[in-house]
């Protein structure tokens, strides 16, 4: 395929063989009329997580990069998004979300970038989404709406308190890869 993707989705999976699967599930059921490239990178994974990852590679080889180490990268202090996923982006927009996350609106990059795009003033766009905490078995709905968000101009203080879930966001690939350092370096 000749056409450059609009929107590349950025995944990062360690250990996830019980939800990768429906993270990927959830790449797949997006309806756009624009096209987009997955880019799922494993950090040696000693799980099932690969073998999932490189079957849907198989399947849908013009829609998935995958990335493959052999030793994991993330405990050695390198950041897998920052080195791995983000240079191979070709997407004029990146959509994140981790290996032990996925989406259900099939509809959710399209409402988004069509936002983007009609909203030239926007760099990005999140939505709220529900959480899970599968140890606790506490399910959080609607966690935006719970949260006490401050106002005025808060950009830093929601990349760093982690207002934003990394799977709702949507972002021009320039100011993720800028934003970046903030986001991801816990």
């Amino acid at each position: 395929m000749d056409e450059k993707p609009l929107l590349s989705i950025c995944c990062i999976a360690y250990n996830q063989e019980d939800y990768i699967e429906n993270t990927i599930q959830g790449f797949l059921i997006q309806k756009t009329n624009f096209r987009y490239e997955i880019i799922i990178h494993d950090d040696a994974s000693d799980d099932n997580t690969g073998n999932i990852i490189r079957k849907y590679a198989k399947e849908e080889p013009d829609l998935f990069i995958p990335i493959y180490q052999v030793e994991n990268k993330y405990s050695k202090m390198i950041k897998p998004l920052q080195n791995f996923v983000f240079p191979k982006v070709q997407g004029k927009y990146i959509a994140l979300c981790e290996g032990d996350d996925y989406w259900t609106d099939p509809y959710k990059l399209q409402k988004q970038i069509d936002f983007l795009e009609s909203n030239p003033g926007y760099g990005m766009v999140h939505t709220d989404c529900d959480l899970y905490y599968q140890k606790e078995g506490k399910f959080i709905q609607n966690r935006n709406r719970t949260t006490n968000i401050p106002e005025g101009y808060i950009f830093n203080e929601l990349l760093k308190n982690n207002f934003i879930s990394t799977l709702t966001v949507v972002c021009e690939t320039g100011i993720i890869r800028k934003a970046s350092e903030v986001v991801f370096s816990k």
